[in-house]
């Protein structure tokens, strides 16, 4: 069924998840696994395969952070849920094969997401917040030791790339 821009909610959804590809990462799309450890390294990060799911868990919860609060600045009101828990279905649907978190239970996940998106909220929802936002991930998960304190300035170069909120932000504006 199609609604808002005439996309269809599938599609826009599809391409709000599609932000991660920017940073080498073929999500859903094109169905390859996603390894934060590949990742990391193209940055000079150094990864540890244990901490991947981890790792995943936390920088999923970041981005969608971001894809709730575009979709809230840009959708009106009445599509907004419907929307986000499209992308939600799409991420549930590849948890295990895309995300590798079968280990991992989907209502637990989404207890841990919303935990995350409080704790960004306070800071990433005013101007310059996409940088005091990227500041408390990387506090977390170096206090979680999933980075050193010297891979925090690469990490802070990494985020942005991985959340591509400009793109978010030009397309929603176009579904207005």
């Amino acid at each position: 069924m199609s609604r808002g821009c005439g996309r269809g909610f599938d599609r826009l959804a599809l391409w709000l998840l599609d932000g991660f590809s920017g940073a080498g990462i073929e999500l859903l799309i094109e169905g390859d696994p996603v390894s934060y450890t590949h990742l990391l390294s193209e940055y000079g990060i150094e990864g540890q395969e244990e901490h991947e799911e981890t790792m995943t868990r936390e920088l999923l919860s970041f981005t969608l952070y971001w894809v709730h609060a575009a979709v809230n600045a840009h959708i009106p009101r009445k599509y907004r849920e419907v929307l986000f828990q499209r992308v939600l279905e799409l991420i549930q649907a590849d948890w295990a094969a895309t995300f590798k978190l079968e280990s991992v239970k989907w209502e637990d996940y989404l207890v841990e997401m919303e935990e995350r998106r409080a704790l960004y909220a306070p800071v990433g929802d005013y101007e310059g917040g996409a940088l005091a936002a990227s500041e408390e991930i990387s506090d977390l998960l170096e206090n979680q030791c999933l980075i050193q304190p010297e891979d925090r300035p690469k990490l802070l170069v990494l985020l942005p790339d991985l959340v591509p909120l400009d793109k978010y932000q030009e397309l929603l504006s176009q579904c207005v």
